[in-house]
């Protein structure tokens, strides 16, 4: 386990009401948070105003869709992972917290771990995994999949399907939003396994990117959702 390394992106929902009872525009919240967590925490600049890395390798932005979106530092240990995903959220919590203090125009702020909208809306928002490994890419995608749809009995977050008709219960919400096996795209037409193979690093090495994994509050889920797929990885 030692030799290798993964890490999460998780995407958030993100509401706030102003001191009117008017819903406010969910894109300026998500900049003002990320705002909120610089006054706090030690960081240097990302690709724009609101991206931000930290001390620690881990990154804060605002991604598509004005979802506010947390990826932990690159880890070689599930317990580090989970530590890094609570710090994260701590963080955001305390911003959350802050808000109507810095913005008094914001009477309440709510950011949500679920990975679907029950609102009618359709909208999904993931938290992707990514594992370092030498395997040729679409090879190890297809090996890859009997672990990926079993191991939802231990790591599926659990709720109602929001594309189904009536109240249908399921161990993964985030199920119904993906449409294929393998896709090359991250936010239509979604697959189990992203096909985009970045050159991020050298020496045959490669990037496993995986859309199908959703958050969850378990830290003992989120611990085996990527242990025993970093396990299967190496393998």
């Amino acid at each position: 386990m030692a030799a290798r390394m993964f890490g999460l992106e998780s995407e958030y929902a993100v509401v706030g009401h102003g001191v009117t009872d008017m819903v406010l525009n969910r894109e300026a919240l998500a900049r003002q948070l990320v705002r909120l967590v610089q006054e706090r925490v030690p960081h240097a600049p990302g690709l724009g105003r609101c991206d931000t890395f930290f001390t620690n390798g881990a990154r804060f932005y605002v991604d598509c869709g004005a979802h506010p979106e947390y990826c932990t530092p690159e880890c070689t240990s599930p317990w580090d992972l989970v530590r890094h995903t609570i710090a994260g959220e701590r963080m955001l919590a305390d911003a959350c917290e802050r808000m109507p203090a810095a913005c008094p125009q914001v009477r309440e702020v709510a950011m949500y771990k679920c990975n679907v909208d029950y609102s009618g809306g359709g909208a999904t928002w993931g938290c992707h995994e990514s594992y370092l490994h030498r395997v040729e890419p679409l090879v190890l995608a297809t090996q890859l999949l009997p672990h990926l749809v079993s191991r939802v009995l231990y790591t599926g977050a659990g709720g109602f399907d929001a594309r189904g008709v009536g109240i249908e219960f399921t161990l993964s919400p985030r199920a119904a939003h993906l449409e294929r096996v393998i896709s090359s795209e991250s936010t239509a037409l979604r697959g189990i396994v992203h096909s985009k193979n970045e050159a991020l690093c050298r020496g045959g090495f490669h990037r496993l990117h995986l859309l199908c994994g959703e958050s969850v509050c378990s830290h003992v889920a989120s611990w085996l959702k990527v242990g025993t797929t970093a396990l299967v990885v190496a393998m």
